[in-house]
C-alpha cells in the first residue's frame, strides 16, 4: 500500500531502547485508479458546465489529453490545474498517490475541504472559492507541501499548531477567511517561507496574543495581519527590532538581555576549567537580534565544551535558546534550525571581562521617597559603583534632609 513507513525495533532485554529507521516513502502508480478519480472530479463539480472540458470522458483518449491534466512518465496523474474553469458543487475525497500539484482556484466550489489521500502533494491551491468549515486533518501530514493557498474562502476553524510541522512550505496564504483563535507559535518554525508569499490578513481572530517569536514574520510586512485583531500587537513586536546603538549605553535594566549580559560580567565558574562569554548582534532570517553565548570547557578534553546561546529582540524578549552538549548535540526552541545555528555570523560587541560603558544611572537603582521627589537632592545624588557588588558609596547628600534609599539588584529584588 502506498504511503510513508518507518520501522521501530525493540528489545525485550533493553525495554527502554527503541531503534527507528528513516521514513520510507512508497509511491504506487495506478493509471486505472487515477482515471476513476478524475471521473469523480468531473461528476462532483458539474463538469458539463466547465468553461473548458476538452477530451474529458472521451473514449479512446488518454487522460494526459484531458484539459488541465498532466501525467508523469508512467502515465499517472501528477498535476491537476482546473483553475478559473467554473467548477461548482463539492470536491470529493481525492485519492491519488502520485499527485504533486492540485490547483482548483478561482471557481465556485463550496462545502468542506475533504480528507483527501494525496500524501505526496507539494502544491495545493484552493483559493478564491467558497469552502467552509474546518481545515482537513490530513493537511498536517502532507510533509512535502511547499505551497498552501487557501485564501479567499469561508474557512472558520482554528489554525492547527501542527501546521508548523510543514517545514518545506515556501508559501502560506490563509487570508480572507473566518479563521478564529490565536495564531499558533508553531508557525514561527516555518523556516523556508519567502517574502511576498505569506498572508494571514482579513480573518476574525479572537485575540491579539501573538508570541514574541512572531518578530520572525516582520520582514513579510505589516499588511500580512491587516484587519486582524492582532494587527496592533504585530506592529508592536516589529517595532522592537535592533537599531545598532544598543551597545552605546546599556542603561535599560528592564531589558532581559541587558540583565543577562551584566550578570555574565563575572566569567568565573567552578564547574568549568575555562569559561568564555561573548555578546553582540546576529542576523537570523533577515532580523537583527542580540545574542549571549557562553561556553564551558572541561578539564578532561579542552577541545570539548558545552554551549549555551540565547537570542533576544531589542525589547528583551527571548526569541531562541540553543543548548549544545560537547559542542555537538544541540537542541533549540525551533525558531532557527540547527543547520542555521551552526552557520551564524556573530558580530561580537562584548567579551566577559570587558567594561561596559554607561551601564546604568543612579536613578535606575535608587528610589527616593515620593515625599521628597521634588527636592533638588534628586539631581545631586551621586552613588557608585554601578553595578555594585559589595559597597555602594553615595556623595553630596545634605545632612539636614531626611532620605530613604531603596536599593534593588539587577533582578528587581529589593534590599
Amino acid at each position: 500500500m502506498a504511503g510513508r513507513y518507518t520501522v521501530d525495533v525493540t528489545n525485550s532485554i533493553y525495554d527502554e531502547l527503541t531503534l527507528s529507521s528513516e521514513t520510507i516513502s512508497l509511491k504506487v502508480c495506478n493509471t486505472g485508479e487515477d482515471s476513476l478519480e478524475l471521473i469523480k472530479i468531473f461528476n462532483s463539480t458539474n463538469g458539463q458546465s466547465w468553461f473548458k472540458n476538452t477530451n474529458w470522458l472521451q473514449p479512446g483518449t488518454s487522460i494526459d489529453q484531458w484539459h488541465g491534466i498532466y501525467t508523469n512518465q508512467l502515465g499517472c496523474v501528477n498535476k491537476i490545474d482546473l483553475s478559473n474553469n467554473n467548477l461548482t458543487g463539492n470536491i470529493h475525497a481525492i485519492r491519488m498517490n502520485s499527485l504533486d500539484t492540485l490547483i482548483l482556484s478561482d471557481n465556485n466550489l463550496s462545502g468542506i475541504i475533504p480528507e483527501m489521500e494525496i500524501p505526496f502533494i507539494r502544491n495545493l491551491n484552493l483559493s478564491h472559492n467558497q469552502f467552509s468549515g474546518m481545515l482537513p486533518a490530513a493537511l498536517t501530514t502532507w510533509v512535502d507541501l511547499r505551497v498552501l493557498n487557501l485564501g479567499e474562502n469561508a474557512l472558520s476553524d482554528n489554525i492547527p499548531p501542527d501546521l508548523g510541522d510543514l517545514c518545506e512550505l515556501v508559501e502560506l496564504r490563509i487570508n480572507s477567511n473566518q479563521l478564529k483563535g490565536n495564531f499558533p507559535e508553531q508557525l514561527t518554525f516555518l523556516q523556508n517561507l519567502e517574502i511576498g508569499r505569506v498572508d494571514f490578513k482579513n480573518n476574525i481572530n479572537t485575540g491579539d496574543s501573538l508570541v514574541d517569536q512572531f518578530v520572525i514574520f516582520c520582514p513579510y510586512g505589516n499588511d500580512i495581519f491587516l484587519n486582524d485583531s492582532c494587527f496592533n500587537r504585530f506592529n508592536m513586536i516589529c517595532s522592537s527590532q535592533c537599531n545598532g546603538n544598543e551597545w552605546d549605553s546599556l542603561n535599560q535594566l528592564k531589558l532581559k538581555w541587558t540583565i543577562d549580559t551584566l550578570m555574565a560580567l563575572n566569567c568565573d565558574d567552578n564547574n568549568c576549567s575555562k569559561k568564555t562569554i561573548r555578546s553582540g548582534y546576529v542576523i537570523i532570517r533577515g532580523i537583527k537580534f542580540i545574542f549571549i553565548q557562553s561556553r564551558c570547557y572541561s578539564d578532561e578534553d579542552p577541545t570539548e565544551y558545552d554551549e549555551d546561546v540565547k537570542f533576544y529582540d531589542c525589547s528583551g524578549n527571548i526569541i531562541e535558546h540553543v543548548i549544545c552538549i560537547n559542542g555537538k548535540q544541540c537542541t533549540s526552541l525551533g525558531v532557527i534550525t540547527i543547520e542555521q545555528f551552526e552557520n551564524l555570523d556573530y558580530d561580537i560587541k562584548w567579551n566577559c571581562g570587558d567594561t561596559i560603558r554607561n551601564v546604568t544611572t543612579t536613578k535606575d537603582l535608587i528610589k527616593i521617597n515620593p515625599k521628597f521627589k521634588n527636592n533638588s537632592i534628586w539631581k545631586n545624588l551621586n552613588c557608585y559603583p554601578i553595578p555594585v557588588k559589595d559597597l555602594l558609596t553615595c556623595k553630596e547628600i545634605e545632612n539636614d534632609i531626611p532620605l530613604v534609599l531603596h536599593i534593588y539588584d539587577l533582578r528587581g529584588k529589593r534590599y
